[in-house]
């Protein structure tokens, strides 16, 4: 193939591809799968209050399905003996692009002891989502994890995700469980291509159509 239709061909094959490029995973142990120490801060988290560390499904919490993984992290867990302490939590920062879109995903659940209800501040970046965890009465550790989805556009070229726990009725019966959390982003382009990219496309495919039919012209009058 000729040197000038492999490079409108590639250049129409980089408008395709950067259409599709998949969002990047920012967050950093959000399994808390590196670490299996009760009052150890896990690998990538700083930890805001008391230090607490990671707790197993196997030994804490049998009867929930995993969310991800074999560990959990429970906000205002052993490091405080079990006993709420408001503002207490876990936090980490991820560089992000200023204007670009980006969404958080974890699984939440709560020690769900009988009537407990606490309130989960979700903090990303300048935005703060206030999230409060009712007990279903089903039994301590019993309360199935469910995926929670905040979006966020980032205002900085540094982002801190921070879980915190901020109020409670029944003194540390119900604290905040958190497991898989992701943060990704920028978001996915749509994998319909822009007028710009259209463009480029027709563009190439043009002028790939115009050079084969001048190679073949040329090689029929040579003939």
């Amino acid at each position: 193939m000729d040197s000038k239709i492999m490079i409108l061909a590639t250049l129409v094959t980089a408008a395709l591809v950067s259409q599709n490029a998949q969002a990047s995973e920012l967050i950093v142990n959000g399994g808390f799968e590196a670490s299996s120490n009760n009052f150890t801060t896990p690998p990538g988290w700083t930890n805001v209050g008391h230090t607490d560390g990671v707790l197993q499904y196997a030994t804490t919490a049998p009867n929930i399905t995993p969310y991800q993984g074999l560990n959990f992290y429970s906000l205002d867990g052993a490091g405080d003996n079990g006993v709420f302490i408001a503002n207490d939590g876990i936090t980490q920062s991820v560089a992000t692009v200023i204007g670009a879109s980006y969404q958080l995903n974890f699984g939440l659940s709560g020690e769900n002891g009988p009537g407990g209800i606490t309130t989960l501040a979700v903090t990303i970046g300048s935005q703060t989502t206030d999230l409060t965890i009712t007990s279903d009465n089903s039994g301590f550790f019993d309360k199935p994890f469910a995926l929670t989805t905040i979006n966020y556009v980032a205002t900085s070229a540094n982002t801190a995700i921070s879980f915190i726990e901020i109020a409670s009725n029944d003194g540390g019966n119900n604290d905040a469980l958190i497991d898989g959390v992701s943060f990704q982003g920028p978001s996915v382009t749509s994998a319909v291509p822009e007028p710009s990219t259209w463009a480029m496309m027709i563009l190439g495919f043009v002028g790939i159509g115009a050079m084969t039919f001048r190679g073949r012209k040329a090689a029929a009058l040579a003939a």
